[in-house]
């Protein structure tokens, strides 16, 4: 008996021990993070792009046939309206009449009908069929009118040929491309920011683009887009800058240069030295329902995170702007903020999908 009971005071032990072992263990939350940005970081700094047309397109028929007009060369300028191409019109006419005169017909014949049914002359069911014939042939009609209008290929905005894909007296089918036209009234030009800077973009001001074909022209520039996701492999936000198109030089699609701007901001609480900053929506949270808004602040040494209350200013599409609350540098988790509680260990996300 004095066996069995030490085997059994053993085994109470040991799943104590266990049960102590289980309470022990901490979980650790993969979260979404940012480093709040820092002005000093991205003043001065160079970032490079390419130049894009505001607006381009490939030209092309609806309809199929032979080339016998093709005015224009590369490098025309074009202004909107004017003729690219056009096609032997001479299948699209002989249609278009054939189609006319079966319309005709059957409109004749159903004002014919109209008489005729009036006087019980024939039955609804062929009155319908005279009516829905002269429906067809008008639809025909419509098809055909619009086929020759087809034929004719016209710029739909002011801009130049970038380039030529058929030949003069070429056949050619439906939806072939015929011709690039690039209006260059208006550049864009794509440049990739750091994640950790991204917040700081709706404040730059006094942008500007040195393209490396003109050094020594500096072209002043707006911020058209802002990227909402970052990209997977790089964790940089595609921002798209805007130009327009200098009067004393020409820059074409293709060319690189780089873009420069200065970061405004100023405090929106007079009371505290702390500068306005912007951060995602998904970062704020009130979880007391009292009026305040607060976000998680991430220890780099420890990853513990603190609750951080916070004063807010405006919303934007490209966030919320913090008056007091955060400094330049602090990491502030950014999604699932309201499964974290205060003191937890988390993990930073290091890539979209982890």
């Amino acid at each position: 008996m004095p066996r069995i009971k030490l085997i059994l005071l053993t085994s109470i032990l040991a799943l104590s021990a266990c049960a102590e072992q289980t309470e022990e263990v901490k979980t650790i939350r993969l979260v979404r993070a940012m480093q709040v940005g820092d002005a000093k970081v991205l003043q001065g700094r160079k970032f490079p792009g390419r130049a894009k047309a505001v607006d381009e397109i490939n030209l092309a028929f609806d309809v199929r046939g032979k080339l016998n007009k093709r005015p224009v060369k590369v490098g025309d300028n074009i202004s909107k309206g004017q003729l690219i191409a056009s096609l032997d019109p001479r299948d699209f006419i002989s249609t278009t009449k054939e189609k006319r005169a079966a319309y005709q017909n059957s409109k004749a014949n159903f004002n014919r009908a109209k008489e005729l049914i009036k006087k019980s002359f024939i039955s609804k069911a062929e009155y319908d069929r005279f009516n829905a014939a002269t429906r067809m042939a008008s639809a025909e009609l419509d098809k055909a009118v619009k086929a020759q209008s087809d034929a004719i290929l016209k710029a739909p905005f002011s801009g130049y040929i970038s380039e030529l894909y058929v030949e003069n007296f070429q056949a050619v089918q439906a939806k072939q491309q015929i011709a690039r036209l690039v209006n260059i009234a208006q550049i864009e030009m794509i440049v990739n920011i750091p994640e950790s800077m991204i917040s700081l973009v709706p404040s730059v001001e006094n942008i500007s683009i040195v393209f490396d074909s003109f050094p020594k022209h500096k072209i002043s520039a707006q911020i058209k887009e802002i990227a909402k996701e970052a990209s997977a492999s790089t964790r940089t936000y595609p921002v798209t800058l805007v130009i327009d198109q200098p009067k004393d030089i020409q820059i074409l699609p293709g060319m690189s240069g780089n873009a420069t701007g200065q970061v405004k901001q100023k405090s929106l609480d007079k009371t505290t030295a702390t500068t306005a900053i912007q951060i995602p929506a998904s970062a704020t949270y009130s979880p007391k329902n009292d009026g305040k808004s607060y976000v998680w602040l991430i220890n780099k040494k420890t990853n513990i995170v603190h609750q951080q209350a916070i004063s807010l200013g405006a919303i934007s599409a490209a966030g919320v702007t913090v008056s007091s609350g955060l400094n330049p540098g602090d990491w502030i988790a950014t999604a699932g903020v309201h499964y974290l509680y205060e003191g937890q260990e988390i993990k930073i996300m290091q890539k979209k999908g982890q």
